[in-house]
């Protein structure tokens, strides 16, 4: 389910124009090297990735983990998953996943990875920066 178009005013974010462009970069290397069979969704998918690499890189590991994840009900965790999205957007990609990451829910942010590539992905094709294959 889309969140609508990440933007104030009608202006794309900045985190938004940031990841486009890695998008787009990304999309050139591959074409360059002669990949065209890899869809524009991995790519986005690969950009989501890179980022949250680089979140969870930066934060401790625990040193024992915990012995059973905190479970949230579906809602909670829906409108949780739509705040860290929301984030990942107005603010970037790295604050969400350390946010959810120290909730100690695992779920909860391989679920955030999974909405992320796709909210991604549909706001590129809404903005026109890919065209939706």
């Amino acid at each position: 389910m889309p969140l609508g178009p990440i933007s104030t005013n009608n202006q794309m974010t900045p985190e938004f124009e940031r990841l486009s462009e890695r998008f787009k970069e990304r999309k050139e290397a591959l074409e360059a090297a002669g990949e065209k069979s890899i869809s524009q969704k991995e790519i986005a998918k690969e950009v989501i990735e890179e980022q949250m690499e680089i979140a969870l890189k930066n934060l401790p590991v625990a040193a024992v983990p915990p012995a059973k994840t905190p479970l949230v009900k579906d809602e909670e965790a829906e409108n949780l998953i739509k705040e860290l999205i929301q984030l990942a957007f107005d603010k970037n990609v790295v604050m969400a996943v350390e946010r959810a990451r120290k909730t100690g829910n695992f779920y909860l942010l391989d679920a955030l990875h999974d909405r992320l590539v796709d909210e991604f992905y549909n706001q590129l094709v809404q903005q026109n920066k890919i065209k939706k294959l």
